[in-house]
């Protein structure tokens, strides 16, 4: 549980960078939304956590990777590679979310991570549609700020 509320904390904050650097309005929609979906995982995963009498130790949500992801931003604020790398973030979050729901031996923690999948699906859908109706033909691979934990 540690791992996803890290996940989506990271990335609740680089969707947050990515949404001051972009200029696309429905862009900019997706970002809002994808933000408040993951703050809901959040509050999701800290009432699990409190269930068993845990924290997440906020020093360690992610300080490398979003050092790299500021390094990234200075040099990439094209809407296009903002748009691959949020995409990126989503599957990560996707392929972990799966991988960590079929690992925990606890429901109500399976319940949680099941719809934090189910959510990042829809989330992805939308992100992959609005980037081939922008890219079209030019589409390329989605590129994660970080590698999925499984």
């Amino acid at each position: 549980l540690n791992t996803a509320m890290i996940g989506e904390l990271y990335t609740m904050a680089a969707f947050r960078e990515y949404e001051q650097k972009i200029s696309d309005p429905e862009l900019t929609i997706l970002l809002r939304e994808a933000s408040t979906t993951k703050q809901r995982h959040i509050q999701l995963l800290e009432a699990r956590l409190k269930d068993f009498n845990e924290q997440i130790t906020w020093q360690a949500i992610g300080s490398d990777a979003f050092a790299t992801l500021q390094g990234w931003l200075q040099s990439n604020t094209s809407d296009r590679e903002i748009m691959r790398r949020a995409l990126g973030d989503l599957q990560t979050g996707l392929f972990d979310s799966a991988h960590m729901c079929a690992q925990i031996t606890d429901p109500k923690s399976a319940i949680i991570l099941t719809e934090i999948e189910t959510n990042l699906t829809t989330h992805e859908q939308r992100f992959a549609s609005l980037y081939r109706a922008r890219f079209g033909a030019n589409v390329e691979p989605p590129t994660p700020t970080t590698l999925a934990v499984g």
